[in-house]
């Protein structure tokens, strides 16, 4: 779900079930080859558009807030469903500045890519730092 904040900026609420890898520093035992875990997750997001006005001198859409963005992002996840990792706890938070676009296909699917570094902590304390995270998402829009 997305709502609109001030004239160019929104908040982002994601909640659901996951993929993610694994942080290094919150990992205790993993086995050999593609890391996963499956969690349910809640992500929350700030973005700031940037370039809608040129968007709009161009002749391109910026329904449903197709454009650039700059964005921080809260990013919890719970116990593992399914993972081939042992973490440190069964809760972890990463926070995240990233620089991203969304744009909306059609009238109903909507894309969002964004990168940025991220910073993440377990329960316990421990932390660290992933210094480049992507994050992909393909939806369709309900409503």
């Amino acid at each position: 779900l997305e709502w609109p904040m001030y004239r160019r900026s929104t908040i982002s609420v994601g909640m659901g079930i996951g993929y993610t890898g694994t942080f290094p520093k919150l990992t205790l035992r993993a086995n050999p080859g593609w890391l996963y875990v499956i969690a349910p997750f809640l992500d929350i997001e700030k973005k700031w558009f940037y370039n809608l006005d040129q968007r709009v001198n161009k002749g391109k859409r910026i329904k449903n807030n197709a454009g650039n963005f700059l964005s921080v992002r809260l990013l919890t996840r719970g116990p593992a469903l399914v993972e081939n990792v042992v973490r440190s706890t069964y809760v972890d938070f990463a926070l995240q500045p990233s620089w991203g676009i969304q744009r909306l296909w059609g009238k109903r699917v909507h894309f969002l890519m964004e990168f940025g570094p991220l910073a993440y902590i377990d329960t316990k304390g421990t932390y660290g730092f992933f210094p480049w995270m992507a994050q992909f998402n393909l939806g369709y829009m309900l409503n």
